[in-house]
Formats: structure tokens, C-alpha cells, sequence
């Protein structure tokens, strides 16, 4: 069984961690009117990773990591990782966020992580490798064939309708702390701030 998992807003509780690295880089104000111009459709996913590298360039190890750490996390996910690689389950992230904040979720267990790839040092930035919404189902499907399953033995987990071209592909879904649209997409949905309690809530593991 596949469990994939979102992160802005699913694992990380009210935050993203673009928010959470505009923290430590004093850069809220700038995030804050480019999330505005996104909402308004003014540019797109691909358009809002340009803008934001721009914006920080090449950021140290030590200030991504202190951003990570600092984040507030949904309780008990390293416990629910562990729950489903017991039950030879394949745990998943798949997030538009950048590469560099998201792989420190491999620290919890996880056995894959996708996410935005940023430039390292000296490279340039590639849109080709900044992930959209509809890039999850696609990844899925391709996780599906590499573990020899099928689309209904996944489950997805997200919060809002950047989750939605995946969840329209799978039978199991559950929305966490998700925007009314999500909840009404999802087959289930949680609010709180404990992993274990939605997982457990719906017998999922």
C-alpha cells in the first residue's frame, strides 16, 4: 500500500515552508504580496518558484534547517511512518515546495520525497523541475508500477485543491485540516493536529 502525504498545510500545521523560511530570512512581507499576486492568477506555480528564488537566492544550510525545525508539525508522524513500513507499506511526500526544506522529512522515515528541485551551488534555476499539482498523480502512477500496485491500493493526504488532481484519482483520501472544497472531495476528513488520530479514525493502517 502507498501512503502519500502532502506537506504545506497536511504535515506542517497553518504554515508552508516557504512561510516558514520567509521567517527566518525576514522576508514575510515580500511572500505575503506574492502569494497575493498567485491567488489572483497573476502567475503561476512554476512562475511563484522563479520569483521566490529571486528573491532568496542560495540560502544557507544551517538557516533551511533552523526553518524546518521550527515549523510547527502535525504530532506523531515519525510513529505513523514507522506504522507503515511495519505493515510493508511505501510512505510518500510529494510537495511543490522546495526540495531543500521538504528532503528534511526523510529524517521521519519517509521512503520518498518529491518535491521542487532548487539549484545547488552554481547551477541554474530549471522550471522543468518545479512540480504542479498535476504532477502528483503522475508520480503516483509511476510509484505504482515501480512497487507493482494499483491505484487503489494508495491513499493521498492534503489539505486544499492543489491536492485535488490526486485525489480524483484514488478511492482513499483524506482531507486533514483541509479548505471546505478539499473536505468535500475527500472520502474522509480530519481536524486536529495528531497523525495517528486521523489515520486511526478511519482504520487506515
Amino acid at each position: 500500500m502507498l501512503y502519500i502525504f502532502d506537506m504545506d498545510g497536511t504535515l506542517l500545521v497553518n504554515t508552508t515552508a516557504n512561510l516558514e523560511i520567509a521567517k527566518v530570512t525576514k522576508t514575510e512581507k515580500e511572500l505575503s504580496d506574492l502569494e497575493e499576486v498567485f491567488k489572483s492568477g497573476g502567475i503561476d506555480t512554476k512562475g511563484f518558484a522563479a520569483t521566490i528564488f529571486q528573491l532568496w537566492g542560495m540560502l544557507d544550510s544551517q538557516l533551511i534547517e533552523k526553518s524546518f525545525l521550527e515549523s510547527k508539525k502535525l504530532k506523531k508522524i515519525k510513529t505513523v511512518v514507522k506504522k507503515i513500513k511495519e505493515k510493508s507499506g511505501i510512505a510518500i511526500l510529494i510537495t511543490m515546495s522546495p526540495d531543500f526544506f521538504a528532503n528534511h522529512f526523510y529524517s521521519y522515515g519517509f521512503d520518498h520525497v518529491y518535491a521542487s528541485c532548487f539549484p545547488k551551488k552554481n547551477e541554474k534555476l530549471d522550471l522543468n523541475k518545479i512540480l504542479t499539482p498535476d504532477d502528483k498523480p503522475s508520480i503516483v502512477m509511476d510509484l505504482c508500477k515501480k512497487y507493482n500496485c494499483t491505484l487503489d491500493k494508495c491513499v493521498a493526504f492534503g489539505d486544499s485543491m492543489s491536492d485535488y488532481p490526486l485525489f480524483e484519482k484514488l478511492k482513499e483520501t483524506v482531507a486533514i485540516n483541509g479548505d471546505p472544497k478539499i473536505d468535500a472531495a475527500a472520502k474522509y476528513s480530519y481536524k486536529g493536529n495528531d497523525l495517528e488520530e486521523a489515520i486511526n479514525l478511519f482504520s487506515l493502517l
